[in-house]
């Protein structure tokens, strides 16, 4: 927990549950006059369907941890409409910053056509609900400059119509599924949030809790509010710069099977015909395209370095090569110390750094020496490496541009520069 001066880690919100958060966020609203805020204020409104009080609460914590100081102003139950068409409603005399705009699927249902309707007349209904959605964003868009974001529709975990109705243009899930789509493809001023594919990381029947909605019209069960404040604060703070650009990894039992000090250049498990060696084989796929999108890798392992590249030149079945790093550091120094020379070389902050180690004591090494390093936890079954990745939605830009994917390329050629220079005995030999 916090203290009236000292914030929390983000790494510490994203491990809380959801009582633990709405404690923490008390005791920082409570405290908000004394706590640090470098990164300055920042007005965030929360609007759309449903009861999104506990939801406010909840995204506290993942803001001010991150050196915001957060105002927060959230629509009542139903006010939504009443927000977007008058021009000098609470929420827009409030002057957001950000507007997130979360809709729950019940408030769809009224317009669900008949499942007998043809697709000409389901265009039409799905074509009015889409312009009035982006009609209402863009009107809150112009009367505050704020930025909008808009989370997917969380299709529900009902089949009232029959799993058929997928294929009936009238069935709910594809009649909601289309709204997302459709929204999603014609709102170019807006950011989209997929809270539907957290929803489905969850569990439909977990998410949802209809006893809580129809007691106090939450939108899904309080045990899931981490997590859905997580998905939700993740792309904005990243757009405010609270951006993770490296990758760490370590590389014995994280990137491959065994020990290759120990069990050699081939005694490693990559194979894919072995059920461990496919398992860090699709681990390495997952950081491939981590790579292909920007996000800079580097590794930080306690190992004899000539060895350890020889597995990424050599071993055929190791789909990462050198190439895709832009940092390599394999020695027995602490690995705090290696992740402050990674930071350095790479020009960037510490705290712009994912750390991804097997071991739990190099985790736990890392985080009291640099707690401003993100530390994902990682599962003990190589199977859950990927999944373990990706839904700690560390790297969720909304932007991303050709020079975001040309950086790892200069980098990496940068360090064999420096490498080669460092080798050669005089500069012609260098050239």
């Amino acid at each position: 927990m916090a203290s009236a001066t000292q914030l929390p880690t983000l790494d510490t919100v994203r491990s809380l549950n959801a009582p633990e958060l709405l404690a923490l966020a008390r005791k920082l609203r409570k405290n908000a006059s004394s706590l640090p805020a470098p990164r300055g204020e920042l007005r965030i409104a929360l609007t759309g369907g449903g009861n999104l009080s506990y939801l406010g609460i909840a995204l506290e914590p993942y803001f001010r941890s991150a050196g915001f100081d957060l105002r927060l102003y959230v629509s009542p139950y139903d006010a939504y409409r009443m927000e977007c068409s008058d021009p000098n409603s609470p929420l827009v005399q409030f002057n957001p910053d950000v507007i997130i705009i979360l809709n729950h699927w019940r408030e769809f249902i009224v317009d669900q056509p008949p499942l007998t309707d043809s697709g000409e007349s389901v265009d039409r209904t799905l074509e009015s609900i889409v312009r009035e959605r982006l009609t209402q964003a863009e009107t809150l868009r112009q009367r505050t400059g704020a930025t909008i974001y808009i989370t997917e529709i969380v299709t529900p975990n009902r089949r009232a119509d029959g799993y058929f109705s997928l294929n009936r243009p009238g069935g709910l899930l594809a009649f909601l599924r289309e709204i997302n789509r459709r929204t999603r493809c014609t709102g170019e001023n807006f950011r989209f949030i997929d809270l539907d594919e957290t929803a489905a990381e969850i569990g439909k029947n977990a998410f949802f809790d209809d006893s809580a909605y129809f007691l106090s019209k939450q939108p899904f069960a309080l045990a899931v509010l981490p997590t859905v404040a997580n998905a939700v604060s993740a792309p904005i703070l990243n757009d405010r710069g609270v951006v993770r650009k490296c990758l760490v990894l370590d590389l014995d039992h994280t990137l491959w099977g065994g020990v290759v000090g120990d069990d050699g250049l081939h005694g490693i498990r990559l194979d894919p015909n072995d059920a461990v060696g496919e398992a860090y084989l699709d681990f390495q796929r997952t950081v491939l395209a981590y790579q292909r999108r920007g996000v800079l890798l580097a590794v930080c392992s306690k190992n004899d370095e000539k060895i350890a590249k020889e597995v990424f030149q050599k071993n055929a079945y190791c789909l990462l090569k050198l190439k895709h790093f832009a940092s390599f550091y394999a020695n027995w120094e602490p690995k705090s110390e290696n992740l402050k020379r990674i930071a350095a070389e790479l020009n960037i902050s510490t705290d712009a750094l994912v750390f991804f180690d097997d071991n739990p004591v190099e985790r736990d090494a890392v985080r009291n020496a640099l707690p401003e390093v993100t530390v994902v936890n990682v599962p003990d079954d190589p199977a859950l490496y990927s999944a373990a990745l990706d839904q700690a939605r560390l790297f969720d830009w909304t932007n991303l541009t050709a020079e975001d994917l040309a950086r790892s390329e200069s980098l990496r050629a940068n360090r064999e520069r420096a490498e080669l220079e460092s080798e050669a005995n005089d500069y012609l030999s260098y050239l």
